[in-house]
């Protein structure tokens, strides 16, 4: 025991601080640098020990390179008259277990905790050292606030005094109650002789959190002997019980790491800090308020136009999962999620064991990379390969994958078709220009893919054979081992009449329609048997799930989901990947003497319908949940206060003077009021209309383009002040943006953009615009350029095209500064004065696979 004014080193004792099984504690002035210090003067076997000395100087050195504003600073490691010592930052505070001894903290506090901890550990296990001893007592939070990890470097230390890191005899050191303490945050490997690993302080972690959320152990026993014995063989109470007001992605959080297999908890522990930072950020209750349900959905309502991050938006998809499988009670449905971070998952494939998992995805905002692993597994390796999407796994176990694709996850996106090992290896280019939508035949080296000509969408199996064509639009095939091809067929533009539908094509070319009562339909797969074919679907009256479509004909109900997670594929035992994911979809604005842009999305799915000629106004589309079965259409202003509802249906445009917006309800054309007035309906006969804009420089005349039963579409003019639709030129011209002085409009015909007249005569071609591909055009301001952009870029580069010189110049770039998860980058408005726009971003949220089982 050191008195006060006792020297060790350069350091004057001024007060004991307290003891343990590593040593005693002592405040000490640093007389070189005058600045108070910690000193932990080690027990006497240590110094008389040159092992083990020796042992504990490399342990403390290493740690003592750490430097993280959460883990406490080594000064020094020095002897001194035969005694160790450990000179280290003094940290003025409580101890984690003081404050657990005073109750269970609020959430927000909890969190204030939880995340920086976690990221000191992180920061930690990326330079290679591992605690192995954490607990309450090594952790402390100063008056400030600020979390700091004490004794790294000390665990081995201890380890080595009582027998090697896989014994017992670890805690032997400490009073009984102390014993008990420490046994408590062991992880199972620890408990059982094992080495322990990063993952062991995830463990520690997840028991401190637990104590944390609900004020007591979640393995304490009556001896330290049972507690370890619960520890090795026992599941805690669930927090959902012990402690009810715990946000559910914080229990999910505190849940993996207290898993018994090392494997199930967090491949890295940065993983976890940023979930925990993530949920952290999220949390808004008052201080000293649980967050509660009704709690939490007053804050979702608060923030409805920021999208959610990390941890919670994984748990609430979790969620929404595990509900949708009880609500199969009685079937012995069971799904275990198979990836944890933060990104998009574009595909994922069973190979033909049925044991390995194959899967593309976009991590933390990196390119795409294709991964495997094992369905009962947790860990996952990359192949290797370049940026690339998984498309299909071959019976063989071969992979078809898109090599430069202009979108992460969308059909529209064309790249490289290539092929590749299970293995890895270099791939080997197939196809130019094709998208995503291709699967592998039944026979060995063929290839079933859609592609468009002419017009047309052509499923070609094999390769070279059409087997199906339609003026509809293909996705989603898939082939059975029958030969037999599934694909679900989209109404194309103009033929509103025309279900969406599942339809199998035989061998011989026989499509037969299975399933057409559907609002949606998503991803498709075969049934092990073969006889039918399970998708993803949300039917008219809000019922989300997994359905079978039988040969034989009808459908029947899988499971029920909140929401419809995409079905990627079914293996030849039954087993399910499933994805759940959530997206949205974002307006960015900046207006002419803006610093910035500005974000001016509504709901969760603002699309953008027009922006108004002096900028200030916004026309946006909501068809997500909040804007429910039919969409609802919703007017903002530009200066971010709150949007007015105008209606129901689908938004068509602004009048040139902002008076009225024009809207498609149930295939009636309606003219919505943006102030004072009454909807009004236009009579347009038996005119089937696929998309609708006002005439300039007034608002008295529409440009229809519709169709007749039994007819091509074709383009019709509207004097609403009365009369019939008027035909307008030839047929199967697609009428686009109208010109400011409404003389003359950019038309579509046979893949070719032009300037025609709106009397319905061809004008000229735009000089330099290729031919093909996703176009978007507008007109600027005085009618003497155009503004034009090309689907599949990211970012979303606005060309401007003079129309008498033919000169094209990079007028904008459109990209928000957040580019985590953005899927597209799509539409954009101009107003008069060239200088204001807005464009819109498609951006997953989150993305999580599943493996299910026990779909029958």
């Amino acid at each position: 025991m050191l008195t006060p004014g006792a020297r060790l080193g350069a350091y004057e004792i001024l007060a004991p601080l307290g003891a343990g099984g590593m040593g005693e504690v002592y405040r000490a002035r640093d007389t070189r640098l005058g600045r108070e210090a910690a000193i932990k003067v080690l027990p006497a076997e240590v110094s008389s020990d040159a092992s083990r000395l020796k042992r504990f100087e490399r342990e403390a050195r290493a740690a003592s390179a750490l430097n993280h504003p959460n883990i406490v600073t080594i000064y020094e490691v020095g002897v001194d008259a035969g005694a160790s010592f450990i000179a280290m930052e003094l940290v003025n505070g409580r101890t984690l277990r003081e404050i657990v001894a005073a109750g269970s903290p609020p959430v927000r506090r909890l969190l204030s905790v939880a995340a920086p901890l976690a990221d000191g550990l992180a920061s930690a296990h990326d330079a290679g050292i591992v605690h192995r001893d954490l607990k309450p007592e090594n952790v402390m939070v100063t008056k400030d606030g600020v979390v700091k990890i004490l004794d790294f470097g000390l665990a081995k230390l201890s380890l080595s005094l009582t027998g090697g890191e896989g014994s017992l005899a670890t805690v032997s050191r400490t009073e009984p109650g102390g014993l008990l303490g420490t046994v408590s945050y062991m992880s199972p490997e620890q408990a059982a002789g094992q080495p322990a690993d990063f993952r062991s302080d995830q463990f520690s972690l997840g028991s401190m959190l637990y104590e944390l959320a609900s004020g007591k152990k979640a393995f304490h026993r009556a001896t330290a002997v049972d507690t370890l014995a619960a520890i090795l063989h026992e599941e805690p109470e669930p927090l959902a019980t012990a402690s009810p007001q715990t946000p559910v992605p914080l229990r999910w959080a505190v849940e993996r790491c207290l898993a018994k297999d090392p494997a199930e908890r967090y491949a890295s522990t940065r993983d976890l800090a940023r979930d925990l930072a993530a949920l952290r950020s999220h949390v808004s209750t008052p201080e000293g308020a649980a967050l509660s349900a009704g709690a939490a959905g007053k804050t979702a309502a608060r923030k409805r136009r920021l999208w959610l991050g990390g941890a919670v938006a994984v748990a609430i998809l979790a969620a929404i999962l595990a509900l949708a499988l009880r609500a199969r009670s009685g079937d012995a449905v069971t799904s275990r999620r198979l990836t944890f971070q933060s990104g998009v998952i574009s595909n994922a494939r069973f190979a033909p064991d049925g044991e390995t998992v194959v899967y593309s995805a976009a991590w933390q905002g990196r390119p795409q990379e294709i991964f495997v692993m094992r369905a009962q597994g947790s860990d996952a390796r990359s192949l290797g390969l370049p940026p690339a999407q998984l498309l299909s796994v071959s019976p063989q176990g071969e992979l078809a994958i898109l090599l430069k694709q202009k979108y992460v996850d969308s059909p529209r996106g064309t790249g490289v078709l290539a092929r590749t090992s299970l293995f890895g290896g270099t791939p080997r280019p197939l196809l130019e220009d094709v998208d995503r939508r291709m699967d592998w035949g039944a026979e060995r080296e063929s290839l079933c893919v859609v592609r468009r000509r002419e017009g047309r969408e052509r499923l070609e199996y094999p390769l070279g054979r059409v087997l199906f064509e339609t003026v509809n639009s293909i996705r989603e095939p898939r082939v059975a081992p029958s030969g037999n091809v599934a694909f679900v067929e989209m109404a194309a533009a103009g033929e509103r009449g025309v279900s969406t539908s599942i339809v199998v094509v035989e061998k011989d070319g026989q499509p037969r329609v299975l399933e057409s009562g559907f609002a949606r339909l998503g991803q498709l797969a075969w049934s092990p048997d073969g006889k039918e074919v399970w998708f993803s679907g949300s039917k008219s009256t809000g019922l989300h799930g997994l359905f079978a479509a039988k040969l034989s004909g009808g459908s029947r109900l899988l499971w029920r989901s909140l929401e419809p997670p995409a079905l990627l594929d079914v293996s030849r035992t039954g087993r399910a990947l499933v994805r759940a994911s959530t997206s949205r979809r974002e307006l960015w604005y900046r207006g002419a003497h803006d610093a910035s842009e500005r974000e001016l999305s509504w709901l969760d799915q603002s699309q953008l319908r027009d922006l108004s000629w002096d900028g200030r106004k916004i026309l946006m589309q909501e068809s997500g949940q909040g804007g429910g079965d039919h969409g609802t259409i919703f007017l903002r202003d530009t200066d971010g206060s709150a949007a007015v509802r105008l209606g129901e249906g689908e938004a068509l445009g602004l009048s040139p003077d902002g008076k009225w917006a024009l809207s498609l309800d149930d295939r009636r054309l309606v003219i919505l009021p943006t102030g004072p007035g009454q909807p009004r309906s236009v009579g347009v006969g038996d005119l089937d209309v696929e998309s609708a804009a006002w005439v300039p420089p007034d608002a008295g005349r529409l440009l229809l383009n519709a169709s007749v039963a039994g007819h091509r579409r074709r383009g019709y003019l509207i004097d609403l002040a009365g009369g019939p639709p008027r035909p307008l030129g030839p047929d199967d011209v697609y009428w686009g943006a109208l010109s400011n002085d409404g003389t003359r409009v950019i038309a579509g015909r046979d893949g070719k953009w032009a300037i025609w007249s709106i009397a319905g005569r061809e004008l000229s071609q735009i000089p330099g615009l290729e031919i093909g591909g996703r176009v978007g055009i507008i007109w600027n301001a005085d009618g003497t350029a155009v503004y034009i952009t090309r689907g599949g870029e990211i970012p979303l580069k606005i060309q401007r095209i003079d129309l008498k010189s033919g000169e094209k110049t990079i007028w904008k770039e459109f990209q928000p500064s957040v580019m985590t998860g953005v899927v597209e980058v799509a539409g954009f408005g101009v107003a008069t004065d060239e200088n204001t726009y807005v464009y819109g971003v498609e951006r997953v949220i989150s993305s999580d696979l599943y493996v299910v089982e026990g779909l029958h």
